[in-house]
């Protein structure tokens, strides 16, 4: 992924969303982490593990190059029926917050197989990376306040990134990617989410958001369903 690019698409977007009446939005891209600072954390995580080999994961560095910290929230205002609540939002964490042993108050540092937040979604529920030994590239896991749970998703870290672009973080897209299949929403509100979609941003592919048979299964996940 072109980083550049996707930082000024994601500007963009945003940027038309502001420019119009029928949405109400505050968003900041922030500026590139300087490269220095990167390898300055990297050393300092590298000796606090007492790892040498270590390395922060290269497609990180390379985002956040791009932009330190991603921010925005939004909901449209279109609607003829005022109780229906439309909104998205990302509050993609910085890369310090990731890796800084410091960020770790009251506990005992544990860079591996512990969820790291990435991504705050609304007020209560966020998107967590849980890093590796095995593998370099982090998995994603969205965290479900309510039942204080965790739930792998499908996607990795590029395609949370394509998602967040063309839904602009239109809650709750992330429950269509989760492995396990568990929602906290109900039939009626997952057809809701893809009409908003379909009716906002008609230029994603809904073919993406695959929702039967899951919420056949969970129809009892919130409240009963339909």
């Amino acid at each position: 992924m072109d980083f550049t690019e996707y930082i000024s698409d994601l500007s963009r977007a945003l940027e038309t969303l502001a420019n119009s009446q029928d949405f109400e939005i505050n968003y900041e891209i922030g500026s590139p982490q300087p490269e220095s600072d990167i390898v300055e954390l990297e050393e300092y995580v590298a000796d606090f593990l007492q790892d040498n080999n270590f390395r922060i994961w290269r497609v990180f560095t390379d985002f956040y190059k791009k932009s330190r910290k991603i921010t925005f929230g939004w909901q449209y205002l279109g609607h003829s029926d005022q109780a229906r609540i439309t909104c998205g939002s990302s509050r993609i964490q910085s890369i310090i917050s990731l890796y800084d042993p410091e960020n770790e108050i009251g506990e005992s540092f544990k860079l591996y197989d512990r969820c790291r937040v990435l991504d705050h979604i609304g007020t209560e529920n966020h998107v967590s990376v849980k890093f590796s030994k095995e593998q370099a590239e982090p998995e994603l896991y969205y965290y479900v306040s309510r039942d204080n749970s965790f739930h792998l998703m499908s996607i990795g870290f590029l395609d949370y990134l394509r998602l967040t672009l063309q839904t602009r973080g239109m809650y709750p897209w992330h429950e269509f990617f989760l492995k396990d299949g568990f929602v906290t929403i109900n039939r009626s509100r997952a057809i809701q989410f893809l009409e908003d979609m379909e009716r906002l941003f008609p230029e994603i592919d809904r073919s993406q958001f695959q929702m039967e048979g899951k919420w056949a299964l969970h129809n009892r996940a919130i409240d009963g369903g339909d």
